[in-house]
């Protein structure tokens, strides 16, 4: 109407929409085809049409939707609804098949060519029809199979209620629509012959359809043309655009693979928009801007390629050889552009000099970033070895902040060479004139820390004592990351109650790289690192700094080389301390002048790209020491509450039911609904919650959590789960010794409380190759926690006899039923064992010797 013009719909559209649903589309265009007829011509001939019908029959079953027909011909009350006999081709329910769904004759006589049919023939040719024309109408291309002939050039009615009844079918009648659509695709053989990822649609009707466009998926990520890899796994994944792909539900396998798919195109797409960006300044201030804009969400994007990749790419996924072949091409395109960055940055490095300007120095950090936070409130500042930037924008994500704490996050680049020697102790404030005055080993072959003119600052008690001397207050506590997690808000309180300045000391990115385990647990580390801000922020500290030592190059296998330099006792991994003022094509050379650092004539010599000095060993997938962006950027991450935090809390209640595992991973069914409090308040429940997924009551076992469906989202190793609809859950369960534990959903936010968090059953642990030794859990009558999981059984009798069985490792039946009550309690215990097993903390087997029945916990009495 803005535009001058008004909208008239075509009368023979008007027409056909109206009279779809009571006669055939072959009466349609009959009357359409008749010459000089008027609208009212045609309303005369739709109420003659419909007055003409089969009677009361008739009338009935047009009043029904198609998969309502399809439910009454295919349950099992059909014989019921229509009767037993077999039904004509001139039947009313045919003619409904045909004015409804279009389906053509042709058709009916192909798939089934007898002229009566019994009632699930009907079901199967009228859904099989629905079927093809949705894969018809949603194709670019013309369909190849003579046999969908009559499918195409439907009326839109038509092509919608197909479209709707396919879709329906899906939706509630998974194993139907399994057997309807492999049915009909064999008689498509052509159509999956032919199939090319871009002549098909949205839809996946078919599985020849998922297959063609994985494989087409597989071939994009390998070759580099990955761009069109996002739209089709967004849409098979459901990413926030709906439901996920039928053929992706209950197919772990499948899921993982598009996942590894999704997360090699993320990598693409972030190598794509830092390849854009021409850095020709020869600053190294420069070089900054470009990593911290476009380079670190790159490594992030890597980062999380290579996670999910360790955990998720094995022989069980569909085409696995070339899926890893397509990940090993995506992870050699992150090589070759961090290989070419770093030779730019040192390049750099060499004509502008390899110290930045004081804003940028990690030395004055202190000085200039936690000094000025200091007041009436403590500032916490964490000090993570080996947070490298972009794990800090991810960390930037989950830390639970409102607009009264606004979170700034700033790069410094760290002192050379990159090592925790180096940039941990450099972090207090130890400057003399700007200048370091470092301490060496007695060999010269590197650091031990810096001298202050009093003492040597070289572990984490000396550097809080250098920065509690500068901080002033009463006290300067130094926790550990662990530590913070596990006192409550009131010891917290008591330990910064004379404190102006809290360190909070975490090693657990460094560890685990060093260890191995890196990709398993860098997500567990942010995990921990927010809920230790959450704790500390309940406890009063409005005011955080997160920093770091140094970074890291995270290095897959076959992206790596070695340069030799001298024996292989002199070098550490990405640096070498010495005294001769050589250069060399494959290294960069910085004196200590250059660097700020007393003690003239000695130089440090590091690699030029990303290669390892040679020292005779299988160099890591973990190191550090160079002078790459990913090992020199380090963050500063600020948190500046300017109110105190409070609000009204949020409640939820959760529903967590067990499903059977799948490719090796633990699955549960969670939905989280508002709890009573918000019923009243529904427009401020939010629609998401951040959660984390932890083993309850269970020290030393670590939660690996893996996937979640649509649509759900697993972020960082968090879960970003929506409130109201179901969602699944896979995860692994890692510990020391072999236990059963049950898992708790734990809210990331403050503020958020869920109510019935925790699974009844327990799940199976997974023992690592460390720390086989531990000790074991409290028995059943210890102090502590580790009784906790014997309030599951609500009767005295069967918590009696699993605390028996805890406490020393196995009891007859006679036992047991005297302990249960009797003969009769006995044996509902039997019939409800595996029930009451599962909620167990450990293995319970039955033994039968002698005749003699037993109840045994594996691995005997503790």
């Amino acid at each position: 109407y803005a535009a001058g013009r008004r909208f008239r719909k075509a009368v023979d559209t008007l027409v056909t929409e109206a009279a779809t649903g009571y006669v055939t589309p072959q009466v349609i265009d009959e009357f359409l085809a008749r010459d000089g007829w008027t609208l009212a011509d045609a309303d005369a001939w739709l109420a003659e049409r419909i007055a003409g019908g089969e009677g009361d029959a008739w009338d009935w079953i047009a009043r029904l939707r198609p998969i309502e027909v399809y439910e009454r011909l295919a349950g099992p009350r059909a014989s019921q609804e229509f009767g037993a006999q077999l039904v004509a081709a001139d039947s009313p329910l045919w003619r409904y098949c045909e004015s409804h769904l279009g389906v053509q004759r042709a058709w009916r006589e192909q798939i089934s060519p007898n002229e009566s049919l019994r009632l699930e023939d009907v079901a199967f040719v009228c859904s099989s029809w629905a079927l093809a024309v949705e894969y018809v109408s949603d194709r670019s291309t013309p369909a190849v199979s003579p046999l969908l002939a009559g499918a195409s050039g439907l009326s839109r009615p038509i092509v919608e209620a197909c479209r709707q009844f396919a879709a329906d079918l899906r939706a509630r009648h998974r194993a139907d629509y399994l057997q309807i659509a492999s049915e009909t695709e064999r008689l498509l053989a052509q159509e999956a012959d032919a199939a090319r990822a871009e002549d098909l649609g949205k839809i996946d009707t078919f599985f020849f359809e998922e297959q063609a466009v994985f494989r087409a998926a597989i071939a994009a990520i390998h070759s580099g043309n990955s761009a069109i890899v996002r739209d089709w796994a967004a849409r098979r994944l459901g990413s926030g655009r709906g439901e996920a792909s039928f053929w992706l539900r209950g197919e772990p396998a499948r899921k993982a693979a598009w996942d590894l798919l999704q997360a090699a195109e993320r990598l693409d797409r972030a190598l794509e928009s830092a390849t854009r960006r021409s850095v020709k300044a020869l600053t190294i201030e420069a070089w900054v801007e470009a990593y911290t804009a476009d380079g670190a969400a790159v490594d992030l994007a890597h980062r999380e390629l290579e996670q999910l990749r360790n955990a998720m790419l094995g022989p069980t996924l569909p085409q696995f050889f070339e899926l890893r072949d397509a990940l090993d091409a995506a992870r050699a395109r992150w090589s070759d552009w961090a290989s070419t960055w770093a030779h730019g940055f040192n390049a750099a490095c060499s004509t502008s000099g390899f110290l930045p300007g004081r804003s940028m120095q990690q030395r004055h950090l202190f000085e200039e970033v936690v000094r000025p936070l200091l007041g009436d409130t403590p500032v916490a500042l964490f000090v993570v070895d080996a947070l490298r930037y972009e794990m800090a924008t991810a960390l930037q994500e989950l830390l639970p902040t409102s607009r009264n704490a606004p979170v700034v996050l700033k790069p410094r680049l760290a002192e050379l060479p990159s090592i925790t020697s180096v940039g941990m102790n450099v972090l207090a404030p130890i400057t003399r004139n700007d200048r370091l005055v470092p301490e060496l080993r007695a060999d010269l072959r590197d650091f031990e820390g810096f001298s202050t003119g009093e003492y040597r600052v070289s572990n984490p008690d000396t550097r809080q004592r250098a920065m509690h001397a500068r901080a002033g207050g009463g006290s300067c506590p130094l926790l550990k990351l662990g530590e913070v997690l596990e006192r409550d808000a009131t010891s917290l309180r008591r330990s910064i109650g004379q404190a102006r300045l809290l360190i909070v000391h975490s090693i657990e990115i460094d560890k685990s790289g060093e260890s191995g385990t890196g990709l398993t647990t860098f997500d567990t580390v942010l995990r921990n690192l927010a809920s230790a801000f959450s704790a500390l922020r309940d406890a009063g500290v409005r005011n955080f700094v997160f920093t770091s030592d140094h970074g890291f190059l995270l290095q897959p296998e076959g992206a790596r080389g070695q340069v030799a330099h001298g024996t292989r006792r002199d070098p550490a991994r990405r640096h070498v301390l010495t005294r001769t003022a050589e250069d060399h094509p494959d290294k960069v050379r910085v004196s200590f002048t250059e660097l700020g650092y007393e003690g003239d004539g000695m130089h440090v010599l590091m690699p030029r790209g990303l290669e390892v000095f040679d020292r005779g060993e299988r160099p890591s997938e973990f190191v550090h020491g160079g002078n790459s962006l990913q090992e020199r950027v380090i963050p500063v991450l600020v948190v500046h509450e300017r109110t105190q935090a409070g609000g009204q809390s949020v409640e939820f209640e959760a529903e967590c039911t067990p499903a059977e595992a799948v490719m090796g991973m633990h699955r549960i069914k969670v939905r989280l609904q508002p709890g009573a409090a918000q019923n009243s308040l529904a427009f401020s429940v939010p629609k998401t919650v951040q959660l984390l997924l932890k083993a309850e009551d269970a020290e030393g076992v670590d939660v690996e959590l893996a996937h979640a469906g649509a649509p759900a989202v697993v972020a960082q190793g968090a879960l970003v789960a929506p409130v109201g609809p179901e969602f699944e859950l896979f995860f692994r369960l890692h510990g020391s010794r072999p236990q059963r534990v049950a898992v708790r959903l734990e809210p990331l936010q403050s503020g958020v409380q869920v109510r019935n968090a925790a699974t009844t059953e327990r799940f199976s642990v997974a023992v690592s190759a460390a720390g086989r030794e531990s000790p074991p859990v409290p028995s059943a009558g210890q102090s502590g926690s580790g009784d906790r999981w014997l309030n599951a059984y609500e009767d005295a009798g069967v918590r009696q006899v699993f605390a028996h069985l805890h406490a020393h490792g196995s009891l007859t039946e006679l036992e047991a039923g005297q302990m249960l009550g009797g003969p009769r309690a006995a044996r509902r215990f039997a019939l409800a064992f595996d029930e009451h097993a599962a909620k167990a903390p450990f293995v319970v087997r039955v033994d039968t010797t002698s005749g003699v029945k037993r109840y045994v916990r594996e691995g005997g009495a503790r």
